[in-house]
């Protein structure tokens, strides 16, 4: 079994050019395609980055981690601290191997 997956992120309501820099250096960075347009809210600019070519699910995901860190102003580590403790809310242990059979809850069969 392998993953690969695509990359497409949007991040919008740019308010100035400092922002925009930001983002196009970012989009510089890895090398990403980046089309800047009209947000679809207010006013303001939105840029979107789409990697067509596929990647490894790993390789897509540590793209979406630097890119939060960046539109958040914090370190990788604490968003990858936030994504764990999102994973934990939904009763799955990220110390183990994941089991797609585990689950919060027990389902109820009907009958």
């Amino acid at each position: 079994m392998r993953i690969r997956s695509t990359s497409r992120i949007l991040i919008d309501l740019l308010h100035d050019s400092e922002e925009i820099g930001k983002v196009a250096k970012f989009a510089a960075r890895f090398k990403l395609p980046m089309h800047l347009g009209p947000s679809t809210e207010d006013s303001f600019l939105a840029a979107d980055f789409e990697q067509t070519p596929r990647r490894w699910a790993f390789q897509d995901s540590g793209l979406s981690v630097c890119a939060q860190a960046m539109a958040d102003n914090k370190s990788v580590d604490q968003v990858l601290a936030q994504i764990r403790s999102e994973i934990t809310s939904w009763g799955v242990d990220p110390t183990v191997p994941f089991d797609v059979d585990a689950q919060r809850e027990t389902a109820k069969t009907g009958g």
